[in-house]
């Protein structure tokens, strides 16, 4: 254990920094802010401090990524959506041409399951078109806190 700082109020802008060059590989590696304080002999308030400080940061960045990613990945899928829509109009039109030149001999058993399948493709593309506007119509992480921020300043009369 290292002996106390006694020095009292703030420290100069370059003893920050000392400070927080000091501090910075305890809280990377995870050390907590008590025993850092003993190790260090910085007040456990400043640590606290510092250690808050960066945890914020972090998550805040973290936030802000995970908010991108999410909006990304939003948009990544409803172009998947937009693909595989693509292919069933295809082969929904390959079925009609299909029942149009099958000859008249064997155009009752191609009917039974032509229907069939239609009936089926027909299906996907109502579920795809219905998950997609589902999609593009759920609100972001960001655009509800900002909605929901709005709301509490609204409430409290700080607007």
């Amino acid at each position: 254990m290292k002996e106390k700082e006694t020095k009292c109020g703030r420290p100069t802008k370059s003893g920050q920094l000392e400070i927080q060059d000091k501090l910075q590989p305890y809280f990377a590696n995870a050390i907590s802010a008590f025993a850092t304080a003993n190790e260090t002999g910085i007040n456990i308030k400043t640590v606290n401090k510092y250690f808050d400080q960066w945890y914020c940061e972090i998550k805040d960045s973290q936030q802000q990524e995970f908010i991108e990613k999410t909006k990304f990945e939003k948009e990544r899928a409803v172009l998947a959506i937009d693909n595989q829509l693509l292919k069933l109009y295809k082969i929904q039109d390959d079925l009609e041409k299909q029942a149009i030149v099958t000859s008249s001999k064997v155009k009752h058993a191609f009917e039974k399951g032509y229907y069939k399948l239609r009936a089926q493709v027909v299906g996907m593309i109502v579920n795809l078109i219905s998950t997609r506007i589902n999609l593009v119509n759920a609100v972001t992480a960001d655009a509800s806190l900002e909605q929901k921020a709005k709301e509490l300043i609204q409430e409290n009369g700080l607007a």
